[in-house]
């Protein structure tokens, strides 16, 4: 993503402006002071830092300058101009060292007419061979259930012929006993007679 010029200068602008309202609510309580290198030293106009000990005075410091507030801002503001004209440049150049180091991702070209239909084609494609795979899938199941359905039938035929075999057999038994049982009748009759 590509900041454009303006919104950089905008969002320059509106950090400037968010500084400017920190330093107005931290500065009055903030302040500096440089001492005078002569210890012991009481000027007779100024300020003088006293270090107490059991409350007594036992080492003083003259002040060369001070500055509390505003006061403190106007007088260091060309050292915070210097430190962002030095941070500026120093922040340029750790950019580009970052951008050599690890390089961007190329940005992705726009498909040409011919290119997205191809991949429309494709995606079509991908399509079918997935609901053909569903359907070969469904198949498969269908054609594993017709085989087991086929070997019940199978067994249940051979069962069902070994039923009619030995029905045949018994009948064949049967009409034998019938044809001795009607000759035994023929011969009792002719008995009889």
């Amino acid at each position: 993503m590509r900041i454009r010029w303006r919104t950089f200068w905008f969002l320059v602008g509106f950090l400037l402006f968010l500084i400017a309202l920190w330093l107005a609510w931290l500065l009055p309580d903030l302040g500096f002071f440089r001492l005078d290198m002569e210890s012991l030293y009481l000027p007779k106009d100024g300020m003088v830092l006293v270090n107490l000990k059991e409350g007594k005075p036992a080492n003083s410091y003259s002040l060369a300058s001070y500055g509390i507030g505003w006061r403190a801002f106007l007088e260091l503001w060309p050292l915070i101009l210097l430190s962002m004209m030095v941070g500026y440049p120093l922040g340029v150049v750790y950019h580009w060292l970052f951008r050599l180091l690890i390089p961007e991702k190329p940005v992705p070209q726009e498909n040409s007419a011919k290119e997205q239909e191809l991949w429309h084609l494709a995606a079509d494609q991908s399509n079918k061979l997935w609901l053909q795979s569903l359907e070969l899938r469904d198949l498969r199941s269908e054609l594993q259930q017709a085989r087991q359905e086929f070997s019940d039938q199978k067994v249940a035929h051979g069962a069902h012929r070994k039923n009619t075999a030995m029905f045949e057999r018994k009948t064949a038994s049967l009409a034998q006993e019938l044809t001795k049982a009607r000759a035994k009748i023929k011969r009792l009759e002719a008995r009889r007679r």
